[in-house]
């Protein structure tokens, strides 16, 4: 069995865990709204209430949220409760779940920089996960249930590294991670960690610019329940067959399967308001939309590690697909990737001269300035974006005066690479507003003048 929550190659084989027995839990029942009845945490100062609300708000919000990302709790009844009950008689896990609540609460305000409040749970976190994990391991291997939630335990510090920068100790973390795999007897024996591990490895390598370590054996893409009538990113089909030499197979491929990604993931979430739903036709099963995330997921990972120290079109096209790609389906789980990617991919086009690599292209290159500058996060860079889009788009149109229905053209442009209408459409219009009025650069008066880019050529 692959190390995927779904293979079409693997048949029906199961995979046969040792029974575990699971903690007692008492309290009221809890469903998608809440928790009803909370008891006393099980960790050194039970009654604060700050550590209480972080608790609650994670099975309140954030629980449902990472269930819908990762998918597997949503396939098992009563997960919630089960793992409710877990929090309750784990302190390492309780304290987990408090962090990533408290993250969670801070991202949601736009703060990414490590607070002396976060930097304090995490501290905590990380001594009470040592000493828990010592004490399992004096006696022999750890039980497979400890293994597992140690590893969610790990999941949680090392999506904390990424979010606050903390590069030395999320390599630290990155490799007890994966030590704890080797404990458990390889990753194709995890269960409710599974997808949790490989999709954080994945970006654990991302960040250090390093080879996922779990990937796949075979490279062949299984199309299957593909919406026959659909016909997917014309604009890369073009590229292809017109200006092969800005972009390379491996490249294109990932690109037309996230185009692909991005037209299923809409098939299936959109409001299934009757007979009249628009857009493609639903396919009769989901099991391949999550197979196909996975796949382009990995493909991603091991793009970017080997285009590491490249700055070609390719590598740009390469993260502006991952750009539009990664808050649509995975709901932007980690934010700082797609912040770091933006601030790179903009740092690479600044030091081109963007006529020469991109003369004939300059679809493509409107497409890229569109992905970072609706892109839901701030990043360095963002404002020379935006002058550079606005001087294409007076090329293409007359600096005087544009043409009432010009972003109807450049939205249909858009539309033929990597994009998601339902993500992107309210920030779309936002930018078109800004690129007709300037009140980006009007607003904001300590910026630096529009001359800026030519300092860096």
């Amino acid at each position: 069995m692959s190390h995927r929550l779904y293979d079409p190659t693997s048949g029906k084989k199961k995979i046969t865990t040792p029974r575990q027995n699971k903690p007692e839990f008492v309290s009221g029942k809890i469903g998608r709204d809440g928790v009803d009845g909370l008891p006393q945490l099980p960790i050194d100062d039970p009654l604060n209430p700050e550590l209480r609300v972080l608790f609650h708000h994670f099975f309140n919000s954030v629980f449902d949220r990472l269930a819908g990302i990762f998918r597997g709790p949503l396939l098992e009844p009563g997960y919630k409760n089960r793992m409710l009950g877990v929090a309750l008689s784990n302190q390492a896990y309780c304290m987990g779940l408090i962090t990533q609540a408290q993250t969670d609460t801070a991202i949601s305000k736009g703060t990414f920089a490590e607070t002396r409040e976060s930097l304090d749970l995490y501290t905590r976190l990380i001594s009470i996960f040592r000493n828990q994990l010592a004490a399992s391991t004096a006696n022999g291997p750890p039980n497979p249930m400890h293994i597992e939630l140690a590893l969610l335990v790990l999941c949680i510090l090392l999506s904390y590294n990424v979010t606050r920068g903390k590069y030395s100790e999320l390599n630290m973390n990155w490799t007890a991670m994966r030590h704890l795999v080797n404990l458990r007897g390889g990753v194709h024996n995890l269960t409710m960690a599974l997808a949790y591990v490989v999709h954080v490895d994945r970006l654990c390598a991302t960040m250090l610019g390093a080879r996922p370590t779990y990937v796949s054996p075979s490279p062949r893409l299984h199309q299957l329940n593909r919406p026959s009538s659909i016909t997917y990113s014309s604009g890369f089909v073009r590229l292809e067959t017109f200006q092969s030499h800005l972009v390379g197979s491996p490249v294109l491929e990932h690109c037309l399967s996230t185009c692909e990604l991005l037209s299923l993931h809409q098939a299936f979430h959109e409001a299934p308001s009757s007979e009249h739903r628009a857009g493609p036709p639903l396919p009769s099963s989901p099991e391949y939309l999550y197979y196909l995330r996975d796949r382009v997921d990995e493909d991603f990972a091991i793009l970017y590690s080997e285009m590491l120290h490249q700055n070609t079109p390719a590598k740009c096209i390469l993260l502006a697909t991952r750009i539009a790609e990664y808050p649509v389906t995975w709901a932007n789980y980690v934010p700082s990737i797609t912040m770091d990617l933006c601030t790179e991919l903009c740092a690479m086009l600044r030091n081109e001269d963007l006529f020469e690599c991109w003369s004939g292209a300059l679809d493509v290159l409107s497409w890229i300035l569109f992905v970072l500058l609706t892109s839901p996060w701030p990043f360095e860079g963002r404002d020379w974006a935006l002058s550079c889009l606005q001087g294409i788009i007076g090329a293409k149109y007359g600096a005087a005066q544009w043409p009432s229905n010009w972003w109807e053209d450049e939205l249909a442009s858009v539309k033929a690479f990597a994009w998601s209408d339902a993500k992107y459409s309210v920030k779309f219009a936002q930018v078109c507003k800004e690129l007709e009025t300037g009140t980006q650069s009007q607003s904001v008066p300590e910026e630096k003048p529009k001359t800026e880019p030519k300092s860096d050529q």
